[in-house]
């Protein structure tokens, strides 16, 4: 396995952004299956108790929130996307009696939220520019055991996978960072000029750890009852919120 290389966040740059939302939104139909395979994980997640209010942050085109609504029919599922244009297009694509979308960023959860029972966040942490304060907001929006999904690439292991599919990875990667370093407006040119392949590069280059993710977890108020590999990319994870210096007594059967 290779060194894995810092992480490098410039899905930080709204305009970089906008990349993403349109490759995502132009996937959409492609990947309802996948959308419907973590709704089932999240009710699995979400049998004990009494799971009233859940949301979805960096909620995209709609579909998970959609399918974890259908699921938890008895529960208020909020999307929320810092993009307006996200939540448009997720208006027109998914809707049910218990689903409402909202813009918002995850910097300011616990301002709008102070009482969830679930946070889910699926491929969208390698997007936080700052993980500690996103998690600290997460945990305030939560009540005591309230737990985060979530689900995302994780560098160490997808930057291997794309060094053995790409033999000129490595050269690609440079080159981005030595086009952004001269101009923000070069780099997202070159970026597009590569189509898909540009895209996996910088998520990459934006994606934490296992061991980082982890570990800021258990620094945010955190217990940590899951996470491990989850295919060939990334990784998955349930945490609970917990006062601090204590465990939670949930007990969980693996799925993850």
């Amino acid at each position: 396995m290779k060194n894995v290389p810092k992480r490098q966040p410039e899905l930080a740059d709204p305009i970089l952004d906008a990349i993403y939302r349109d490759a995502a939104l132009s996937l959409a139909k492609d990947i309802d299956i996948f959308y419907q395979d973590r709704a089932e994980e999240i009710k699995m997640l979400s049998s004990h108790g009494n799971i009233s209010k859940l949301v979805e942050v960096g909620c995209g085109d709609g579909g998970l929130a959609y399918h974890v609504a259908r699921r938890l029919d008895k529960t208020e599922v909020i999307a929320e996307d810092v993009d307006p244009i996200a939540i448009s297009e997720a208006k027109k694509r998914f809707s049910a009696p218990n689903l409402t979308y909202q813009v918002g960023s995850v910097y300011s959860l616990s301002k709008r939220h102070k009482d969830l029972d679930r946070v889910v966040v699926k491929d969208s942490f390698h997007h936080f520019d700052d993980l500690r304060s996103a998690l600290k907001q997460i945990n305030s929006s939560l009540k005591h055991e309230g737990g985060l999904i979530g689900w995302d690439l994780g560098r160490d292991r997808f930057y291997n996978e794309l060094c053995i599919k790409n033999p000129d990875f490595e050269k690609l990667a440079t080159e981005i960072q030595e086009k952004r370093r001269k101009s923000r407006e070069k780099a997202i040119e070159f970026l597009e000029s590569l189509g898909p392949k540009g895209n996996a590069i910088m998520s990459y280059q934006a994606a934490y750890t296992y061991k980082e993710m982890k570990r800021t977890l258990t620094n945010t108020g955190f217990d940590v009852l899951m996470i491990g590999p989850d295919e060939k990319r990334g990784y998955g994870l349930f945490a609970v919120k917990v006062k601090p210096g204590t465990k939670s007594d949930i007990l969980l059967m693996p799925c993850l």
